[in-house]
């Protein structure tokens, strides 16, 4: 039996804006079928889940997982899930603070 071939989908890859700050944004580029997208989110923006994803670098099920234990906050937006851009912000900076402080 041959294996299933997974679909193609979209990519994902979010690029973070410098200098780092409260008014910090992103730009996400998503390549669907050879074209490529882009959005800018502004610091008040929201994030899909496989978007969320990729700015955190880890799976679109453990961003699902995150949410689930209400480590980052969501909004609905026409009947979709969203991550506001902030509750992102706020994960990285207590994942930063837990990694410095276990090396101490």
């Amino acid at each position: 039996m041959m294996p299933k071939k997974k679909s193609p989908g979209s990519k994902v890859t979010v690029y973070w804006e410098n200098p780092p700050g409260p008014r910090q944004g992103v730009q996400v580029e998503r390549v669907v079928r050879g074209h490529t997208y882009r959005r800018d989110v502004g610091p008040t923006g929201v994030l899909t889940a496989p978007e969320a994803a990729s700015a955190l670098q880890v799976s679109r099920e453990f961003v699902y997982r995150l949410i689930w234990d209400k480590k980052l906050r969501t909004v609905r937006r026409r009947g979709q899930m969203v991550i506001p851009l902030s509750s992102v912000k706020e994960y990285v900076a207590r994942r930063e603070a837990k990694r410095r402080q276990r090396s101490q």
